[in-house]
């Protein structure tokens, strides 16, 4: 018995040695039109949960397992118009990317004007 379970054991080896896939990384910078880097935007995959955040200076890195071969890239702050980009597992720009958010639909202020009611000074 012991010798079958060693056959057995010497002929998977090559199958688990040589299927360990290894996975892919991403690596960027995000910045705005300004060229100032945008610190702490969220950056994912889109339908994962692979995700992370920029650091101080706008850097990223994602690490993407080996079976997932063409991604959507979702960058999001608020403020700025969500980016979207399509990569794909052996393309040469996946190192280093500097990717541009657009600032979003900036909002007028809101002010609010207190009145008292008719009743207000009789109580």
């Amino acid at each position: 018995m012991q010798k079958a379970f060693n056959f057995l054991l010497f002929l998977m080896l090559p199958v688990l040695v040589f299927s360990q896939n290894t996975s892919w990384k991403i690596e960027g910078k995000i910045i705005e039109k300004t060229k100032v880097a945008v610190p702490f935007a969220n950056v994912y995959i889109n339908n994962t949960s692979i995700g992370t955040t920029t650091d101080k200076n706008g850097f990223f890195t994602l690490t993407i397992p080996a079976r997932i071969q063409k991604i959507d890239l979702v960058i999001s702050f608020v403020g700025y118009v969500t980016l979207k980009k399509s990569f794909v597992r052996n393309d040469p720009k996946l190192k280093n990317l500097v990717l541009i958010l657009q600032n979003g639909v900036e909002l007028n202020e809101v002010k609010v004007i207190a009145q008292h009611d008719r009743d207000w000074k009789r109580k």
